[in-house]
């Protein structure tokens, strides 16, 4: 199956033009869905994947991939915007679920919620449908509200540890609530 992808070794920043263009602006959006570029879009806020060390990887764009979640009846299945995952030879290397919820901040919750669903959704389906090797990933769930500061991940208000167990032990993912995440190693992403 061809999966179309960019490889980057700079920073990258990440936005979803969806909702913006669903009204009418001034500015027009440089793309119609999910912006993935090394450069921030002067337009809206982005998520952003520092990488100061150069190391090598791949983002996949999950619009720009539609036929990989399209059902039988053609419809397609809810998804998160962004993979994406270190080029390296040794295993483990970290590989990123991204979902962006531009929401306010009183409806961060439920918008937090939903993005959990999505991103465990995605995750099942990748694999369901054999894309890549379970084995061979960390794996980092990134729910990012760009715009809004990022939720603590340990404040109960909006769930708690045992949620964040339960995607540990479920899907051997660990739960990131930020804007900005840091490439540390091939292995290894972290929150700034």
């Amino acid at each position: 199956m061809m999966i179309k992808s960019n490889q980057f070794d700079t920073d990258v920043y990440i936005a979803d033009f969806t909702k913006y263009n669903q009204a009418i602006h001034d500015v027009p959006a440089p793309v119609k869905g999910v912006y993935i570029d090394v450069k921030p879009n002067e337009i809206i806020p982005s998520f952003r994947l520092k990488n100061k060390n150069k190391h090598p990887f791949v983002a996949i764009n999950l619009e720009e991939n539609k036929s990989l979640f399209k059902r039988e009846d053609g419809t397609l299945k809810s998804q998160c915007e962004c993979i994406m995952y270190a080029l390296r030879k040794e295993i483990p290397s970290w590989m990123v679920f991204l979902e962006l919820k531009y929401c306010e901040p009183k409806n961060r919750y439920d918008e937090t919620q939903e993005a959990i669903s999505q991103l465990k959704r995605t995750y099942k389906h990748v694999f369901e449908k054999q894309i890549f090797d379970k084995d061979s990933y960390k794996f980092y769930f990134v729910v990012s509200t760009p715009g809004v500061e990022p939720l603590d991940p340990f404040d109960d208000t909006y769930f708690n540890q045992d949620d964040m167990l339960t995607l540990k032990e479920e899907f051997r993912a660990q739960l990131f609530l930020a804007n900005q995440l840091s490439i540390h190693t091939p292995k290894h992403i972290c929150n700034i």
